[in-house]
């Protein structure tokens, strides 16, 4: 080697050297008469079958921190959207002081509600006073981190997740995440500037698109991707069939339900799409149709539970006896969700019961949905991210090509 640090004895006689006896440490470089080749530690590549390795195995506790950045990622967005539709309605209500805009706010402030699980919110007899003048509980459900499920700690919850994987990430996901962190902290510094807040959403639900959007890209498709994937996919759905039963189970008559058509579209990035498919007709068939029932739209309920059954399908099986042809419980469950929406027939969706004034049926679909997309949820969790149980490998093994 050209090089080293050596130990030097305080005398020629000594022959243990120690600091405590005065021993010395010397740098030593050995001198040659020609410059020398540069050795290479790389390790050499003999056969191509070297170069053959697999990532090993995704640890339970990784598959879960994966699967709920997916889930925080997704219900953060979720409610930047709300916020900012929330937000975009104030203003019009606070420019026309119509009351079938007020009808159509109070609404999405209820489903803003649902949404944080910040009760009571905006709903009740008690809601009165936050209705006058709602501002102050937005900004609440935004930006206090003392409430688990506002948007600020949803976003901490995504960063810790994040954080958990951080292995797992491309630089420039990293640079995502990182501006992510410097929205977060300059909102909880500013926490009662409503100003604010409205000109952040849009950056910060860009950022969270263009992670997905660099993660399809960047990551091996492999059990750590599905699970991502997944959890984005449930929580989609859920916050999906929460705005549909808030804001179109029970009808408020001609005017409210086409502003609040309107919204929910505007709500969902849909309201373009909405326009070029059925031109000037907005009906609450033609929403459902296209948000409820259209398996190719993919901001609709029946693409996010199709694609969810399709990831829970790559995921390795934990359950060695179960032949290849069987589906397993979560599969099942997620197949009869697909089902139902597929038998759905969009005019029994629409129709209001005349005995109760609601949307029936659409409510008994949405309730079997969630049902069982909860179910599944949970059985998902139980199955690969039990971590009292020895460690569980979540990539396929190599095969053995000798045998």
């Amino acid at each position: 080697m050209p090089g080293g640090l050596s130990r030097v004895a305080p005398d020629s006689d000594s022959l243990f050297i120690s600091n405590q006896s005065g021993g010395l440490s010397k740098d030593t470089w050995i001198l040659a008469d020609k410059p020398v080749h540069q050795v290479s530690l790389w390790p050499t590549v003999r056969q191509m079958e070297s170069l053959v390795s697999s990532e090993g195995s995704l640890p339970s506790r990784s598959g879960e921190n994966l699967f709920w950045v997916g889930r925080y990622a997704e219900r953060a967005e979720g409610i930047l959207r709300l916020l900012r539709t929330v937000i975009g309605k104030l203003a019009d209500y606070d420019d026309y002081r119509d009351e079938s805009d007020m009808m159509v706010l109070t609404q999405m402030l209820i489903t803003l509600t649902h949404f944080t699980s910040i009760y009571p919110g905006f709903i009740g007899d008690e809601s009165k006073e936050s209705l006058a003048n709602p501002r102050e509980k937005i900004l609440q459900m935004a930006l206090d981190r003392t409430q688990r499920c506002s948007l600020i700690s949803t976003l901490d919850s995504f960063m810790q997740s994040a954080y958990n994987v951080r292995d797992l990430w491309s630089v420039d996901t990293w640079r995502l995440i990182d501006d992510i962190d410097e929205n977060i902290q300059y909102l909880a510094g500013n926490a009662e500037d409503f100003g604010l807040l409205q000109n952040e959403l849009d950056s910060l639900i860009g950022s969270l698109m263009a992670i997905f959007g660099q993660n399809q890209e960047s990551m091996p498709h492999d059990a750590g991707w599905f699970l991502l994937s997944i959890g984005r996919r449930v929580e989609r759905c859920l916050q999906q069939i929460t705005l549909l039963r808030t804001c179109l189970l029970q009808p408020e008559g001609d005017v409210v339900e086409h502003l609040m058509l309107e919204s929910v579209l505007v709500n969902q990035a849909s309201l373009i799409t909405h326009r070029r498919r059925y031109r000037a007709l907005q009906h609450v068939y033609t929403v459902l149709d296209l948000l409820l029932l259209d398996h190719q739209y993919p901001r609709s309920l029946a693409y996010q539970v199709e694609q969810i059954g399709q990831l829970m399908a790559q995921l390795p099986p934990v359950q060695r006896n179960l032949p290849a042809h069987q589906l397993s419980r979560e599969q099942r469950l997620i197949l009869k969700a697909s089902t139902d929406i597929k038998l759905a027939e969009v005019e029994k969706l629409g129709r209001v019961s005349e005995e109760t004034g609601t949307r029936v049926h659409l409510g008994k679909l949405l309730d079997n949905v969630e049902r069982r997309l909860a179910k599944a949820s949970a059985l998902l969790t139980q199955k690969y991210f039990s971590h009292t149980e020895s460690a569980r490998q979540l990539a396929p093994t190599r095969m053995d090509l000798s045998v």
